[in-house]
This record gives C-alpha cells, structure tokens and sequence, in this order.
C-alpha cells in the first residue's frame, strides 16, 4: 500500500463519556470486516461507543466517504443530505472494539450555525474539505477553533476529500501557497485514506 498522504496532524482536543443516538441504519456484516490491528484477543478487547460527527461545506463528499467506509461501495451521483444520517461501524484497535456512530451532518458554510443537538455528546469530528473548491478549506484557521468551542471534548481530523479529482502536480501547488492544514489527503472514489482517516481518529479518541 503507498504510504498515505499527510501533511498536518495537530487537531485532537480529547473526548467526551458517552455516545450519539440510535442509528437509522446498520451495517454490522461490514463492520466485522474492518481491520484489526495487532494487540490483545478479540475476547479481551475494551468495547466502548463513540459518538463521530461529519462535517463541512455542501458536496465535499461526507456522505460518500460514509458509503466507502462502512459499506465499502462508492457512488458518483450526488445526493444531497438533509438533516442528519445516521449509520454504525465497529472499528477494531490494538486494544478496543469502538462502535462508531456516524453522524453525516447536512453542509453548510458555516458549521457553528448547526443545532446544538448535532454536537451533544460527540467524540470526535471528522471534517472533510473538497480539494477542487478552495472555498471549503479556506478558513479552516478559523472554522476549527469555533468548532472546539462548540464541542470542546471532541477529537479532531480534517481531511481534504477527492484527491483523485486532482493532479499531482496542483496538490503540491496546494500544499505550498496555501497549507490548507488537511491532516490526510483521501478519496471516496477510489478509497485512499478512508479507512486510515477513520481509525487515526478512534485511536485519537482513546488516548485522550
């Protein structure tokens, strides 16, 4: 596997006791597919649920890295979500099985305006940007404080979504002029860094 793309990881602000509501979808036989890491019997695992909330600017791709990660399957029609969708995923650590609940929160320019509800009880917070529109990731320097403030125990990962839509050559341009500040680089379409995006962040809930 080629060593995944990273430039920045310096989001984590820990984690809160419990965890988000019932799922209005389920995908346990996937979930028992995802990769366990090497450390202790799956019978002595820690087995906890954490609470994971979406979020970022309309059509960055939230919903489709969702599909990709727990279903594994990809689509390139756009459906646009409203409200909240909710599905689970069990993720497997050296030393935990965490049921992620995951909240793909409906875009918006500005995440702070969302209802307090969709932050009540988070653990953490997976933002996705769109590498092609540099209006999604511009003010992150001012987005993710004000998304501390809203969930000040939330662990944090900000990816840049659909690398494959762009040139080699454009994200190192990206990378120089403009340090967006993305902790992984991923895509939905081809899978790059989904599955690595999800687990850094579990594991950042843990050790918080």
């Amino acid at each position: 596997m080629d060593t995944p793309h990273r430039i920045s990881t310096s989001h984590a602000v820990g984690a809160v006791a419990h965890a988000g509501a019932d799922a209005k979808s389920t995908s346990f036989a996937t979930a028992k597919k995802a990769v366990q890491r090497p450390g202790a019997p799956s019978d002595q695992l820690l087995k906890c649920t954490k609470k994971i909330i979406l979020l970022g600017h309309f059509g960055v791709g939230k919903s489709s890295l969702v599909q990709r990660f727990v279903h594994s399957v990809f689509s390139a029609e756009y459906q646009s979500t409203i409200g909240v969708k909710v599905d689970k995923k069990l993720v497997v650590t050296p030393t935990h099985e965490m049921k992620m609940v995951l909240w793909d929160i409906e875009g918006a320019p500005d995440q702070t305006s969302l209802p307090r509800s969709y932050f009540a009880g988070a653990h953490g917070i997976l933002y996705v940007c769109d590498v092609t529109r540099s209006s999604t990731y511009r003010d992150l320097s001012k987005t993710l404080p004000e998304l501390v403030q809203k969930s000040p125990r939330a662990s944090i990962v900000v990816i840049g979504n659909k690398m494959d839509l762009v040139g080699e050559e454009q994200l190192e341009e990206m990378r120089a002029l403009e340090n967006p500040g993305f902790d992984f680089l991923s895509s939905a379409g081809t899978g790059e860094n989904v599955e690595t995006a999800f687990q850094t962040l579990a594991r950042k809930i843990l050790a918080a």
